[in-house]
């Protein structure tokens, strides 16, 4: 489908509800086919725009007259009403200084004050009796955080307002794909939906579990809260939701990928797959490859491959956790990574979570450092003779007089910070080359030896080590 060239859309045709003060909010079908700010238009009139479910309900909207369908035509006889007013009960208006337009058609809107000034520099300041002379005016809804607007009906605005009309005609006469026809393997593609863009192999239903249904489970020890979490409309959890592999993702912004974003996240979940896909692909998969691995093409057998050893379709089987030998790369590409290191495919690998390093618990049976104290007034310090730590995490101290990594005392993410020299059992220097700091790493763990819990998921795999060292965090929170 073409895409829209304009940043604002005209229709020729929109919805207007009135509320019993005479102020009318509009609505009109967005380029996904949905009404704009559906919730609010509901909330300031009692209707929907479209035919409401309750019989009832519709005939009452029949009679009082409260939403109607609107000609989108040039309107000349808009007036001024108020200024610093909004007739809106909306969090869209809540920072913006308003004023209100009275349409000749019979309803008062409010605007922002900014498109009055431009309205008025437009016609010279040409104001009769409150009412804005020699220009007329057309609804519009602009592709930012107003939810409408109104501008001068010029040719520009005639002309944005055919190519809405082609846009709208478009999306309408392409008809989706139902979802009785869509298959587990196969891909598809979508001209108009949220979708659009991309291409995604569908992967059938599945149990979800979010990144921070697992870290609970983890410092509970079961997933009694699951429920709650699947409950949440915040949280993408859930039993039996349609999965999606985006076989062409951006992969482009770790912090977007765990968020469920058409088209970056590798992995889309949907409760419905309605209205989604509109065309069945037929493409060669060997000529993309696996978001965590792009040495795998993106075949069925590997997306599913992968799904059996991904915390965000498996539970884990505590009664199999056990202590193991960490994993050099998953520890080199969430320190390394968080210290300077150019961005590695960890934050990949490590899906769902993210690869923070904060709050990681790493273990150590070699633990050994030369204790100091410092006196009670901090004017000298004193060898208090060679201690043992087992429980550890790494940091890296960056300031004029070095550079280094440091293996510390670990503190559980959330939890209150300050500094104390102290905690720091061990230092290994290094110059901020990128060759010194993972020779650096690659020293402490040598020396070290570090351990973690290695998680099982209950069907048997060993979760891998970039999830796994996420699953080793402790939170102050949980």
């Amino acid at each position: 489908m073409k895409e829209y060239k304009y940043d604002t859309f005209i229709p020729k045709k929109f919805m207007i509800g009135i509320d019993g003060g005479n102020a009318g909010f509009p609505s009109m079908k967005d380029k996904d086919g949905k009404w704009t700010n559906l919730s609010v238009f509901e909330k300031h009139c009692g209707y929907k725009p479209h035919l409401q479910r309750d019989a009832r309900k519709e005939i009452d909207k029949a009679l009082k007259q409260s939403v109607r369908e609107i000609e989108n035509a040039p309107t000349s006889g808009f007036k001024i009403v108020d200024f610093q007013k909004c007739i809106y009960s909306s969090d869209y208006f809540r920072d913006m200084f308003c004023v209100v337009l009275e349409d000749p058609r019979g309803w008062q809107i409010s605007i922002e004050a900014s498109v009055l000034q431009s309205l008025l520099e437009s016609n010279g300041f040409n104001v009769k009796d409150g009412e804005l002379v020699g220009i007329e005016l057309m609804y519009c809804w602009p592709n930012n955080s107003m939810p409408f607007s109104v501008m001068i009906a010029d040719d520009n605005a005639k002309k944005i307002q055919e190519e809405t009309d082609k846009y709208v005609s478009m999306r309408e006469s392409i008809e989706a794909l139902k979802p009785s026809q869509i298959e587990v393997g196969k891909v598809y593609s979508s001209k108009t939906s949220k979708l659009s863009g991309h291409l995604y192999m569908y992967l059938g239903k599945h149990d979800i579990y979010s990144a921070e249904v697992q870290s609970r489970a983890v410092a509970r020890g079961d997933y009694s809260h699951l429920d709650q979490f699947i409950e949440r409309r915040d949280d993408i959890s859930g039993k039996d939701k349609h999965v999606l592999y985006c076989i062409d993702s951006d992969r482009c912004d770790c912090w977007s990928l765990r968020n469920n974003e058409p088209g970056n996240s590798p992995y889309y979940v949907t409760s419905s797959l309605s209205k989604l896909f509109d065309t069945c692909e037929s493409i060669d998969l060997v000529k993309y490859t696996m978001h965590n691995d792009n040495l795998k093409p993106c075949t069925f057998e590997n997306i599913k491959e992968d799904m059996t050893r991904s915390a965000m379709f498996n539970m884990l089987d505590f009664s199999k956790t056990h202590i193991s030998q960490a994993d050099y790369q998953a520890i080199e590409d969430v320190f390394g990574y968080l210290h300077g290191y150019d961005f590695p495919e960890g934050a990949l690998k490590a899906l769902p979570f993210e690869d923070f390093g904060d709050g990681i618990f790493l273990q150590t049976e070699n633990g050994i450092y030369n204790k100091t104290k410092t006196t009670w007034f901090n004017d000298f310090s004193y060898d208090a003779g060679v201690c043992k730590f087992k429980d550890f995490t790494i940091t890296q101290y960056d300031d004029v007089n070095e550079y280094c990594y440091a293996v510390k005392k670990p503190r559980m993410r959330h939890e209150y910070a300050y500094s104390n020299s102290n905690e720091v059992y061990k230092k290994y220097k290094c110059s901020k080359n990128d060759n010194d700091r993972r020779a650096a790493l690659k020293q402490m763990f040598e020396e070290l030896k570090p351990m973690w819990k290695q998680f099982v998921f209950c069907n048997g795999n060993e979760v891998p080590p970039h999830q796994n060292i996420q699953l080793n965090r402790q939170d102050a929170d949980y």
